[in-house]
């Protein structure tokens, strides 16, 4: 990833991360009121093992090797 963009790129992904932690943790509570602390925890466990699969089966796993870098950086216009 060219230097150019690795700020951008990064900001992203922390918006991703840390901005749909309030809609997890609303989602959680939801999940409690309904079905109970215990059955909000199993349902999470499960979607946590899912993540998993989904991994396992996705193209990650079929990787062989990881893909090298171009030689020259893309232009990126702001």
């Amino acid at each position: 990833m060219p230097l150019k963009v690795q700020g951008r790129m990064n900001a992203s992904m922390r918006w991703l991360v840390w901005g749909t932690l309030p809609a997890g943790t609303f989602l959680g509570g939801v999940l409690a009121v309904v079905y109970g602390l215990r059955g909000a925890i199993t349902i999470a466990a499960f979607g946590g093992l899912l993540a998993g699969v989904w991994v396992l089966l996705g193209p990650v796993r079929r990787l062989k090797t990881i893909p090298s870098m171009p030689e020259e950086p893309q232009t990126i216009t702001p």
